[in-house]
């Protein structure tokens, strides 16, 4: 079970990843509905973490996250 300071620690461990990822898709902005970059690059992102999820009409896409 993770606890909160095993949590606070990954997130500032992932913190310069996470700002990099964030202005990544803030680099390449897209119209509404019509972001099919930003979702395929989440999904690539998800991919790697192993992070099962679903797309939807048009560009949505829902992860399922599970766990305690």
């Amino acid at each position: 079970m993770l606890t909160n300071e095993l949590i606070t620690n990954t997130i500032f461990k992932e913190e310069a990843a996470m700002i990099d990822f964030r202005r990544e898709l803030h680099q390449y902005p897209e119209l509404s509905m019509e972001e099919f970059e930003t979702t395929t690059r989440i999904a690539r992102e998800l991919d790697k973490l192993d992070v099962s999820y679903r797309l939807t009409e048009q560009t949505g896409i829902i992860a399922e996250i599970s766990g305690g």
